[in-house]
């Protein structure tokens, strides 16, 4: 895949994850404000958590995803040994 088309997918699909999130935060918070009391604080973490926990899965994916290709080559071990 080249990296132009992967890149491309990458922050299409970073940026549907996050207006989702987004949206997510802005109902509950629409929530909290009509709330006559304040929301316990576990409600908060429950949250806010994923937010942060999806951010972070968002640096390392892209971390992994621009990683230079690598290769490992096996070379047979020489059966007497190698003369100097």
């Amino acid at each position: 895949m080249s990296s132009a088309l992967m890149s491309l997918l990458f922050w299409c699909a970073a940026l549907a994850i996050v207006v989702g999130q987004v949206m997510i935060l802005r109902s509950t918070a629409r929530a909290w404000h009509g709330a006559s009391t304040r929301p316990p604080f576990v409600e908060q973490i429950f949250a806010w958590g994923p937010a942060l926990v999806l951010i972070a899965v968002l640096w390392f994916s892209w971390k992994a995803a621009t990683r230079p290709p690598s290769m490992e080559v096996e070379f047979p071990p020489a059966a007497q040994g190698v003369p100097l």
